[in-house]
């Protein structure tokens, strides 16, 4: 235990990065946060490491579900900012928690400050990934709290970005979610145009933009389209779980078009099943 026996000693740099590396390396990180938590000195490079353990042991409790265990160390983390991208990561994971327990204007303020944490100085590959999970975070805290005017400009800025590649789950996700902004805002040109995006690129949440898109024709007045488009739906995945919603629409669609034979048909079906 050098450093401790001998604070002042003109090997204090060496031992430090001697330290760094050290825990680093390791993967115990409670007896590394321990350690640096009773040093009464740590400096700038063990400050800096002790930014880093804490953000790991986080990382390990949050994706082991233990959220309210990961907040401390996160805001432990967060005391000791050496490294931006390194704080932008804590901060997301901020908001992901907060998400998770619904407690939207906390993980509003985590992926605000993740988003600037990203921007400051040169913006790294690594911050840049951060900044567009703070946007993704970000537009659905805004959406799931039915701000859709603010959600609407962070899902833009997450789809026009270069890094954006519809290999990323979340790209169709974030295009559904514009797309339903739109819907919300009778938008419906843009609306359907994205929920076709989504089709056309035979992507995870195809039936949902199906389902959608049929209901957006419907309140255009484009029945016979909307009909097809809910077909579609049921031909394509009939055991979704939009199936007797599509059902209950054509069934609709039939019913204030005065085809009342069809409109008893559909709903009969959902009646018997």
């Amino acid at each position: 235990d050098f450093r401790k026996k001998f604070p002042r000693s003109k090997n204090k740099v060496t031992v430090d990065d001697l330290l760094s590396t050290s825990f680093l390396s390791s993967t115990d990180y409670p007896q590394a946060l321990a350690y640096l938590e009773s040093l009464d000195d740590r400096g700038d490079k063990l400050n800096a490491t002790y930014q880093r353990v804490a953000y790991a042991q986080a990382a390990i409790l949050y994706n082991n579900g233990n959220y309210a265990a990961a907040l401390p160390l996160l805001d432990k983390s967060l005391k000791f900012p050496s490294d931006d991208g390194l704080r932008a990561a804590a901060q997301v994971l901020r908001g992901e928690i907060y998400s998770v327990g619904q407690q939207y204007p906390d993980a509003i303020a985590a992926y605000v400050a993740a988003a600037r944490s990203a921007r400051q100085g040169g913006v790294s590959r690594e911050e840049a990934d951060f900044e567009q999970k703070a946007r993704y975070g970000l537009g659905y805290a805004y959406y799931n709290t039915k701000q859709y005017e603010r959600a609407r400009p962070q899902f833009q800025a997450f789809l026009s970005d270069t890094d954006a590649k519809p290999s990323d789950p979340n790209y169709y996700d974030a295009t559904l979610r514009l797309a339903d902004i739109y819907y919300v805002a009778k938008s419906y040109p843009q609306a359907l145009m994205l929920y076709d995006k989504v089709i056309v690129a035979n992507a995870a949440d195809k039936d949902y933009a199906y389902y959608q898109k049929g209901r957006t024709l419907g309140l255009m007045g484009r029945r016979d389209e909307a009909n097809n488009t809910l077909a579609s739906l049921l031909k394509t995945s009939p055991n979704s779980r939009y199936a007797e919603d599509a059902v209950f629409q054509q069934a609709q669609l039939s019913f204030e078009a005065g085809e009342y034979e069809p409109a008893a048909t559909g709903f009969s079906r959902l009646i018997t099943n």
